[in-house]
């Protein structure tokens, strides 16, 4: 199996103005949130802390599939978010629907939870769907809680692809962060 060029990522990252570094479990996640959030960080080429953005983490997993490729997890740190919780997947459960004519996306809605009327209304989503060139990025793209997080998950096939995507994800979690301070999801979770 390839090895994610996860310093690929983080230079490309960096180029783009976000403030990065490679992550070290133990310095980097709470002690009470690493056995949750180690099935997304743990993986065999390491994870990237994310310092100045509505993301916190990301991570990968190498998946092989009439080809290699990677799936990619951005977490949004929330202690309220459980993945059981079925409200929690009404909030932000949620994937673009879209049609392509001629490389562009032609039409563009939002299905799923809460989150997706915010999506469908917020223009920077928009801008920043405009400025990706069609593929898996944006095609597999998704949002689902997990215990202790959002996750907003795409898959790539190397790291300038996540690059490239990586405006819309921070606008997807802005959108998240948002919308987790109007609701109340049960007691603040003692872990």
């Amino acid at each position: 199996m390839p090895i994610f060029q996860i310093d690929s990522l983080v230079d490309g990252l960096i180029n783009t103005g976000v403030q990065c570094r490679r992550g070290i479990l133990d310095n980097d996640v709470d002690k009470t949130l690493q056995p949750y959030y180690e099935r997304w960080l743990c993986n065999r080429d390491g994870f990237v802390k994310i310092n100045d953005s509505y993301i916190d983490y990301i991570g990968m997993e190498e998946v092989m599939r009439m080809g290699p490729f990677f799936d990619i997890y951005c977490l949004l740190k929330n202690i309220s978010i459980i993945n059981s919780d079925r409200n929690a997947h009404e909030l932000v459960s949620c994937y673009p629907q879209f049609m392509f004519r001629g490389g562009k996306i032609v039409s563009l809605g939002w299905t799923g939870g809460l989150l997706s009327h915010y999506l469908a209304k917020d223009d920077a989503i928009s801008t920043a769907i405009a400025n990706i060139l069609p593929g898996e990025e944006f095609a597999k793209l998704f949002v689902r809680p997990a215990d202790f997080c959002c996750i907003v998950q795409t898959q790539v096939w190397e790291p300038l692809g996540l690059v490239a995507v990586y405006p819309l994800i921070d606008q997807i979690g802005k959108n998240i962060k948002n919308l987790l301070k109007l609701v109340h999801l049960g007691e603040t979770a003692e872990i």
